[in-house]
C-alpha cells in the first residue's frame, strides 16, 4: 500500500535498513519506521500512513 502511494506521488519508497524490531524505509525524504510484527494496531497503521501523506515530496 505504501509503495503504491509513493508511486502515485513519484517519490522513492526504499528499505534503508532492518532494525531489531523495525524496518526503516525512506518515503521521499521522510524516514518511516515500520514494526516487523504480524499485526499492528489500527492507530499505528493510520499514523504511519498519515506521516507519509504529510510529507513534502510530490505535493
Amino acid at each position: 500500500m505504501l509503495h503504491q502511494r509513493a508511486a502515485r506521488r513519484g517519490v522513492p519508497f526504499v528499505l534503508l535498513r532492518h532494525g531489531g524490531r523495525h524496518d526503516v524505509f525512506l518515503f521521499g525524504s521522510e524516514r518511516i519506521e515500520i514494526p516487523r510484527h504480524r499485526e499492528i494496531r489500527e492507530m499505528l497503521a493510520r499514523s504511519i500512513i498519515r506521516s507519509c501523506d504529510d510529507g513534502k515530496d510530490g505535493s
